[in-house]
């Protein structure tokens, strides 16, 4: 073969402009941070916390011990707060209120004494149409009477009273809510009377 016929032979490397191989590694490097961010993301919205839950049903007074509670990894959002971190040592702490089982350990729910000076819990049934539907522990709420004669008006008969409890077992069956409610001493009495002449709205504070 000819010295010629042997350089027509050999391969021939072709280099890409600089400015071309610069851009296909920016944009490699572009994905891969993409895609180490997605699933960043995916790990950081799997965690979850570990929270005190009530590992039986826990009455007002009784005191708390590492048996009556049950640690359980749930995602509360931004209501994370509102509960007790199983990190949290309770023993000998008391219920302020009335705990159901597997129900999440509200920080409200637990204190060092039952004593709430001038203030007393109320349970009431409350039926669905007549509070909000997502109405929750800590909400802030007022209290209407509607009074079962046409006649007569509805009218505001207490407020800002604290959601002690919301029990939602009801709410499936389309009966009614058990809400717990924390007042005073002096409302207790005239809501209990109120009951008697109609119906009681549960309306969040201010609305």
């Amino acid at each position: 073969m000819s010295p010629k016929a042997q350089k027509l032979s050999m391969p021939m490397h072709i280099q890409l402009p600089h400015n071309i191989s610069t851009r296909r590694a920016l944009i490699i490097g572009s994905l891969c941070l993409a895609l180490i961010g997605v699933f960043g993301l995916a790990g950081a919205g799997s965690q979850s916390t570990q929270f005190w839950s009530a590992a039986h049903d826990i009455q007002v007074g009784e005191k708390l011990h590492r048996s009556d509670l049950t640690a359980i990894s749930a995602s509360a959002g931004n209501s994370e707060s509102r509960y007790i971190l199983s990190k949290k040592n309770l023993e000998g702490q008391v219920a302020l209120r009335y705990i159901g089982q597997g129900e999440l350990l509200p920080s409200t729910a637990v204190g060092s004494t039952t004593t709430k000076s001038g203030m007393r819990d109320l349970a009431l049934g409350i039926q669905l149409s007549d509070l909000p539907s997502d109405l929750t522990i800590g909400d802030i709420v007022d209290l209407y009477l509607v009074p079962r004669d046409t006649h007569e008006q509805s009218e505001k008969i207490s407020s800002g009273i604290f959601v002690e409890r919301v029990d939602d077992r009801g709410r499936s069956l389309g009966g009614s809510v058990n809400l717990t409610l924390s007042l005073k001493d002096a409302d207790v009495i005239y809501i209990t009377d109120a009951i008697s002449l109609g119906r009681i709205v549960v309306v969040r504070h201010g609305k």
